[in-house]
């Protein structure tokens, strides 16, 4: 932006699926650095317990970090053909929009006490127009507050480490490196 600020987005490959067996500690390595976890779960996949042990694990490594689940894929739910948005999810009464809440509320049951919000997309790049993206967009934007807040006391936790783990070898603030001869 042209304020300096970035946006480093890091898309990795379902842990569930990847033959790499580092991926996940790779992750939950990175995760001290994140602002905002972004997890990408499929409305036909029913099966979230790998989820929920992930984001478990997550919030065990960092609790503070806000996290959004994304549902996607919903425009494959039943009816499959039927695809015209746009649909309200959350009051609407057609079939599509009653399955499209359902998914994201078994969602919401399921890993409510590690996302913040859960919200159902469509991506544009299946030859059917984007929907959902408004929504998620203002979703993250609602968090780039917190989650500048959150770096902020990340540095000076991290600043506050180093001050004290420095000290000893300075002798405390202000005096001079252990072992240094007066002159």
């Amino acid at each position: 932006a042209e304020t300096g600020e970035t946006l480093t987005l890091w898309d990795t490959p379902g842990y569930e699926q990847a033959s790499r067996a580092d991926l996940r500690s790779q992750v939950l390595d990175c995760a001290h650095q994140a602002d905002l976890l972004l997890l990408v779960t499929p409305a036909l996949d029913p099966a979230l317990q790998m989820d929920v042990d992930f984001l478990r694990e997550m919030h065990a490594t960092v609790a503070e970090l806000p996290a959004i689940a994304i549902v996607s894929q919903v425009d494959r739910l039943r009816p499959i053909r039927e695809w015209e948005p746009p649909y309200d999810w959350q009051w609407g009464t057609r079939s599509k929009e009653v399955a499209i809440r359902e998914a994201t509320e078994y969602r919401a049951q399921q890993l409510g006490d590690f996302c913040q919000r859960i919200l159902p997309v469509v991506t544009g790049d299946v030859g059917r127009g984007a929907w959902g993206t408004d929504e998620l967009s203002l979703a993250l934007v609602e968090a780039i507050a917190p989650a500048k807040q959150l770096r902020l006391a990340r540095f000076l936790r991290d600043l506050d480490s180093r001050t004290a783990a420095a000290a000893p070898v300075w002798g405390g603030p202000g005096s001079e490196p252990a072992g240094a001869a007066a002159g």
